[in-house]
């Protein structure tokens, strides 16, 4: 399976989801999401969702 557009968006969403689950702080869940999208910008789509996900690794 291919990457398409709508991977990113629920790539992020899922972010989003474990950040809440991790912490009831709005302002550590808003810098999660800021992160993973910051590095969703910042790497190559090329390949399958589970690959871009594990090329992730850490946002450190």
């Amino acid at each position: 399976m291919k990457l398409r557009l709508d991977c990113v968006v629920c790539i992020a969403r899922q972010a989003l989801r474990a950040a809440r689950l991790a912490t009831d702080d709005p302002r550590v869940q808003e810098e999660v999401l800021r992160r993973v999208m910051r590095h969703l910008t910042e790497i190559g789509w090329a390949g399958t969702p589970p690959q871009l996900v594990r090329a992730s690794g850490s946002l450190g």
